[in-house]
């Protein structure tokens, strides 16, 4: 397995990976009404056109600061994908978010996350920033305890509107991007 650059050719992938991984990591973390409206209103498509217009934005947008990266195995087949961004309004400078991380559940558990975890770190890294936040929901304890593995500090929560639904989130921040650098 490898992390590389994500391409606008392996959006389809990327957005058949989203989904898949969604929809598995987050069933039963929300209200059901929720998790069935995005099962039913989202598609693999769907997800692969707003990572097409993302990829395809960052092309176009000279010095951008936004890391997308995938992993794949072997045979070239997507398996995990990431997406770095710099933190929102009134974050310094210096600080990135990363908006997605998701891998296949069939590849889980396998070092797939923490390859892209610290992969876009190095990639972050390389564009000035120094310090990274996680959102996840609070109910993902899977995703929390890869999170903690890797150094993360819980640093508090917020909530997440998920089509009408208030989500707790739990935020992890690494406030030395180094630790995932190393």
């Amino acid at each position: 397995m490898r992390v590389r650059e994500a391409q606008v050719s392996d959006t389809p992938a990327m957005g058949r990976v989203m989904v898949e991984a969604w929809l598995t990591g987050h069933q039963g973390q929300m209200p059901e009404e929720a998790w069935q409206k995005r099962r039913d209103e989202w598609t693999p498509e769907m997800s692969a056109e707003a990572w097409k217009r993302n990829l395809v934005e960052r092309d176009e947008t000279p010095g951008s600061r936004e890391v997308y990266l995938i992993a794949v195995d072997d045979d070239e087949n997507v398996v995990g994908i990431i997406y770095g961004v710099p933190a929102d309004e009134g974050a310094s400078e210096d600080v990135a978010d990363i908006a997605a991380l998701y891998v296949h559940p069939q590849m889980q558990g396998k070092g797939v996350g923490r390859q892209l975890l610290k992969a876009a770190a190095d990639r972050l890294s390389e564009f000035g920033f120094t310090k990274l936040n996680i959102a996840v929901l609070t109910a993902n304890e899977p995703a929390r305890g890869f999170y903690e593995a890797m150094g993360g500090i819980d640093v508090g929560e917020r909530t997440f509107d998920e089509d009408g639904h208030l989500l707790a989130e739990r935020v992890y921040a690494w406030p030395d991007l180094r630790v995932l650098t190393g």
